[in-house]
Order: C-alpha cells, then structure tokens, then sequence
C-alpha cells in the first residue's frame, strides 16, 4: 500500500448548500463546519491500515439544530439518484441530502417524533420508526403521512427494514420483540422463540435485509448479531461481549452489501467490522485509530458507499467511505447476481 508511514489528513471544506423544504422552498446556507465542535477533527487514516483499495471520500455535519446539522442521527438509508436519507432523533425530523451533502431536503412535520430509523416501502415511499408516537409512520416525499400501524404493538421501536415482498420488520428494544408486519401494516408475526435462549432478544436495535432476503438484527442488549431466514425461522447467531475480533460491545447498525457479507457497527468498541454472511470475521473497516467514535447508523449504496453516523455522545456527523468490490479477492465462487 506504499509509504507506511504515509497519513492522510481529513480536513473540511467550505460549501454553499442548496436547502429545499417540504413546501417546496430553497435557500443557501454555509456549510462551514466549526472544527472546535466536531468529533472528526485531526483525524488521520493510516496507509497501512487502510486495506484493499478501501478509501475514506468525506465528512459532513457537526452538532447542532440548523439546516445540514445533527444533534443524534441514529439512521442512514440509501434512495434513488445517490441521495442519502438521515433520521435525526433529538430535532425530531429527516434530512435528504446528496452524497456530497450538497442538497438537503428536510422534513419535520408535527409528525415525526423522537424518528429512529427509516426504510423505503415497494412503493419507494418512506417509513420511519417513531418512539415517542409507537408507531411506524409512511411518508411520500412530500412529507406527508399517508398511512401508520403498530401503536397497539410498540412500546419504542427502533430498528426498521422492509423484504422484497414489502413486509417491515421492526425491532422493539423495550419490549425486547422483533415483528414482522405486511405491506399494509397487519401483524404477521414474531421473530425468534422467548423458551428458546438463543432466539431471545435483549434491546433489539436495528435490522437490514440481505439480497437472498434473510433477516439480520444487532441484538445489542446480548452484544451478538441474530439472523433468520425471510419466513422468520432463526438460522443462527455470532458475537459475544468483548473487543476481541468477533466480539461487541453493544452492535448497533448492520447492513449487507450484494454478497450477502454483514456490516457491523460496534458501538463501544468504536469500529466497523465486516463478516460473512455466515458470522465469519473478515476484518474490520474502520476504527478509534480513525478516528471513528462511537457508529451508530451504517448503510452501504450500491456502487459500494458506505455512509457511517457517530460522534462521542450522539451522532452528529457523517462519514462517506468507499470499499472495495470485495467480490473480487473473496467470492471467486460467485457466478452471477440475479
């Protein structure tokens, strides 16, 4: 990977970004971060460590309640044309941007409360977990609520993530439950068997669906991750308390890329860890020695972005990394995509 010694600084840069509102309003705003306030600076990424062609790209947001600014974004989800959506708890409200964060939509209707996560319906409609209202909420991109389920069901949802079907999956980290819903916000089913130990959840926090449509859920209370196939029956598990290679301290966002391998982001241990599709450690992305602080959401694009939010309290940045096409070195066996 050349030099070793090699560093490479990230540093902020100055924009003017184009802000479009719900009611169909712009203005420009500066982009210009306050190095005083962010968790990212003087941050270095080390050749050395930086493996197989993975490149850090870039770094936006800080702490606070304006326009382009976050004070705890728990959740990242890729849209169509390269836009990226962020749910952002405490100022209770979504932003839209670019994934150069030039262009930010954002909505905060009386609506959305305390939005944890969020998930594009067959529709290409937007659904969002509210904790405070117990319920998931579906917005179109206007912004308006057109349909909402679960108030009878959650006590603070969480995690979110839709199958290819349409059904939602839901995590529920107080009533320790992960539901499946239809297309329609009907009930189907549980996921997991409370008389069955290793199917049990202990705050579930996020979910994400592989393209082979099983079901992966950072069971963050048991420091593991579960997995289940797409009628909800368990497959299997892996993780354990600890900083060791296949180990978390409290896992929070996961996601998967084509291959199925699972993204793990381990909250307390500050890094980003990637393994099979079978549980097997593969290596870890990004870490503290980055200057990653405490991830909380994590999404992978197509073209093999990965958009991580973390900060020492809450998440108030975004970090954009691009990864290599690990099919490359790790699935020689792979044939075609369907």
């Amino acid at each position: 990977m050349g030099n070793k010694n090699k560093k490479r600084d990230l540093t902020k840069t100055k924009s003017l970004i184009e802000v479009s509102k719900a009611d169909g309003s712009s203005i420009e705003v500066d982009d210009e971060n306050d190095e005083n306030e962010c968790s990212y600076v003087n941050a270095t990424f080390k050749a050395d460590e930086v493996s197989h062609s993975d490149c850090f790209l870039s770094v936006f947001g800080k702490k606070g309640k304006n326009i382009g600014e976050f004070e705890d974004a728990k959740n990242i989800t890729c849209l169509p044309r390269g836009r990226i959506l962020i749910s952002d708890y405490v100022n209770s409200r979504l932003q839209i941007c670019s994934e150069t964060s030039k262009t930010i939509t954002v909505f905060s209707p009386q609506e959305i409360n305390l939005p944890w996560a969020t998930a594009l319906t067959k529709e290409n409609f937007i659904a969002v977990t509210l904790c405070q209202d117990r319920c998931v909420k579906i917005l179109n991109l206007d912004g308006d609520v057109i349909n909402s389920f679960g108030n009878d069901y959650f006590v603070r949802p969480t995690g979110l993530a839709t199958d290819k079907n349409g059904n939602f999956i839901v995590c529920d980290s107080v009533t320790n439950k992960v539901s499946m819903f239809d297309n329609e916000g009907t009930f189907i089913r549980l996921l997991g068997n409370s008389d069955n130990k290793q199917e049990c959840f202990n705050k579930p926090s996020y979910v994400c669906v592989s393209n082979t449509d099983e079901i992966i859920i950072s069971d963050s209370g048991n420091h593991m991750v579960k997995i289940f196939d797409s009628s909800g029956k368990f497959v299997k598990s892996f993780g354990s308390f600890g900083k060791k290679y296949n180990q978390f301290k409290f896992p929070y966002g996961v996601a998967t890329n084509k291959c199925g391998d699972i993204f793990v982001a381990d909250h307390y241990n500050s890094r980003i860890s990637m393994f099979t599709r079978d549980g097997v450690f593969v290596r870890h992305i990004v870490t503290s020695e980055h200057g990653l602080v405490h991830p909380q959401g994590l999404t992978i694009s197509d073209d093999l972005h990965l958009f991580i939010t973390h900060g020492h309290l809450k998440a108030s940045e975004i970090l954009v990394f691009k990864l290599t096409n690990d099919v490359e070195y790790a699935h020689n066996d792979v044939i075609s995509y369907v």
